[in-house]
């Protein structure tokens, strides 16, 4: 390892100087004086650091400069101001009394050892005139050294060229890692780039092989990456995930299977077989629900749920409806009960078995090929397992239901995640109680409409809400962590978005209640805010190779930022430059590099 003292002062030697400490300043924001060839160069976003003495030890202090100021006190004179008004420009004025000054937020300061670098804090404020120069790859690498093997790169400073090294680290407890799980939000309008960075950072988890990663995919923007299909950023995360040694599991609508019969009776009582045969809520709000039990019942004392799916099972389901309807066993009114009956009698029933039971019933049939149950799909995740644990991707989109065999609405959808949910606590449970960490990443996609900011009133949808709001709240100790990835901050559950450690905030959020909750959640002043709505959308680029997409991160995610002070980043818009920059965590990834 180079000596601290040979290796930082060669880099800062050879940095490029751009500017010195001005006053009034303070320990967390430095106002700059900026060097009039630095002003001529673009600094908003760039990193600079500067060298000071503490506690009798070399420190060192990098911040992001968040935002620059053109000054000229003599032509804020009244006198002078009218002249520039009349002639454009003032002799020995304009121009030549200009001075530029900005403001450097501290994000991160180390103390020099003998051996390396330590984690300090900025408890002084240096002299006036302390050279201030512009961070570069080179003193980050010198700082970070001991920890090269650790950190990830998923982009630079904003539009610069630093290297911006992000830590992802898993939720084991072993040294070097973190002894709970961290929750990420991940928030942006459609096309700022999101799903893009959100992949990346899953690449990055999925590095250590003992994490498990499981994603809750409404829309299957997720599986086609796994499965190997064309997108738009073409990193090809399927052949990555591969070569380091992943199992990719990629489970459709079609092969999920539930496995409790209280679900046999909440879907049947939401079911278009029940009201195909005449049952309606509107003669008796209750009457689908008791018609759902009788058939439960019926069925539960003579078949296995695999077996549901069978014309024999029907036809004993379609006489335990029919005798309790004679019975009165549903409607208490002789008329309802007649119409159920003669609905009955006049329905075709082969097609109400191959329309309606058959694909409701399959959701219970784990004989279909490739069907997984959902207890087993978290078993295999979650197990206590010191290997390499599957990555698996739950693919709810509506888009298969031709395909599936299956019934599915957004009813099934909202009953197959809660029960997934439902598995996850479980786990989460038995975790805890055998004193072992889950050490498992939970990607929930579209999370504005699984947790929305107000109750939606249907059972099973406030029931994900309530149990993602839950889990945010009460996982982390066992080692669970969530990713929440969502259009809105406006429209997401505010009890989910306080939960999350590190938050990555792209381009759109700039206006009414979306800004005002991004306003709640940012801390410090309003030149954070002023930086972030200065991002362009990526949308508006020229071409896909000059779309840059731009984040403002909060959190313990960059060695860079160990304070609160947000930090403003552009994602790689290349998977080759995303390849090449971590090829200590892809060794056998093969990118073409760039003539």
């Amino acid at each position: 390892m180079t000596s601290p003292n040979t290796g930082m002062e060669q880099a800062l030697a050879k940095a490029e100087s751009l500017g010195t400490i001005g006053s009034p300043s303070t320990t967390t924001e430095i106002k700059m004086n900026i060097l009039g060839a630095a002003a001529e160069n673009k600094i908003v976003g760039e990193y600079a650091i500067f060298k000071y003495r503490q506690q009798n030890a070399n420190q060192f202090a990098l911040g992001q400069i968040t935002e620059v100021r053109l000054r000229n006190r003599m032509l804020e004179d009244h006198t002078i101001l009218t002249l520039a008004r009349s002639r454009g420009q003032v002799d020995h004025v304009s121009d030549q009394q200009d001075t530029h000054e900005g403001d450097l937020r501290v994000s991160a300061a180390y103390q020099q050892t003998p051996t390396g670098y330590q984690q300090s804090s900025m408890g002084t404020v240096p002299r006036t005139g302390t050279d201030i120069k512009k961070a570069t790859n080179e003193l980050v690498d010198e700082i970070i050294q001991e920890h090269a093997n650790n950190v990830f790169y998923l982009g630079t400073a904003y539009q610069s060229d630093l290297d911006l090294p992000m830590w992802f680290r898993q939720f084991n407890g072993a040294p070097g890692q973190l002894a709970e799980a961290h929750h990420i939000g991940i928030f942006g309008r459609t096309g700022s780039g999101k799903s893009t960075l959100a992949k990346l950072i899953l690449l990055a988890y999925a590095t250590h092989p003992e994490m498990g990663i499981l994603i809750i995919d409404p829309q299957g923007e997720f599986a086609k990456s796994l499965t190997g299909q064309p997108e738009h950023f073409e990193l090809n995360m399927s052949q990555r995930l591969q070569e380091m040694g992943r199992t990719i599991i990629n489970i459709d609508v079609g092969n999920i299977v539930l496995a409790r019969w209280a679900l046999v009776q909440e879907i049947l009582a939401e079911s278009r077989f029940i009201s195909n045969i005449g049952i309606h809520r509107r003669g008796n709000p209750d009457a689908p629900n008791n018609a759902a039990e009788i058939i439960r019942n019926a069925l539960e004392g003579k078949y296995t749920m695999p077996n549901l799916h069978t014309r024999e099972a029907f036809e004993f389901a379609w006489k335990a409806i029919s005798d309790a309807v004679s019975g009165l066993d549903i409607y208490s009114g002789t008329p309802a009960a007649q119409r159920v009956e003669n609905t009955m009698s006049r329905v075709d029933q082969d097609v109400i078995y191959k329309r309606e039971w058959l694909p409701m019933m399959n959701l219970f049939n784990e004989r279909r090929i490739g069907a997984r149950r959902t207890d087993g799909v978290i078993n295999d995740i979650l197990s206590n397992n010191p290997t390499t644990k599957p990555i698996v991707n739950i693919n709810l989109d509506s888009g298969n239901q031709h395909t599936a065999g299956i019934q599915w609405n957004d009813h099934v959808r909202n009953i197959i995640i809660n029960q997934i949910l439902g598995e996850l606590e479980l786990a989460a449970e038995t975790a805890y109680q055998g004193n072992w960490s889950l050490n498992t990443m939970v990607v929930i996609d579209e999370a504005h409409r699984l947790a929305p900011s107000t109750d939606p009133g249907e059972q099973y949808a406030s029931r994900i809400r309530a149990r993602l709001a839950d889990s945010a709240r009460t996982t982390r100790k066992y080692g669970l962590g969530w990713m929440f990835i969502s259009q809105s901050l406006a429209n997401l559950y505010t009890d989910i978005i306080r939960q999350t450690r590190i938050q990555f905030f792209g381009q759109g959020l700039s206006m009414g209640s979306e800004l005002n909750s991004l306003r709640d959640l940012v801390p410090g002043d309003s030149h954070n805010i002023n930086l972030y709505q200065s991002f362009k959308d990526p949308e508006s680029a020229f071409s896909a190779a000059s779309r840059e997409y731009s984040f403002m991160a909060a959190g313990p995610v960059s060695p860079l930022c160990l304070t609160a002070t947000p930090i403003f980043l552009s994602v790689y818009n290349n998977p080759q430059t995303f390849l090449q920059k971590n090829h200590h965590k892809f060794p056998n990834a093969q990118p073409k590099l760039t003539p």
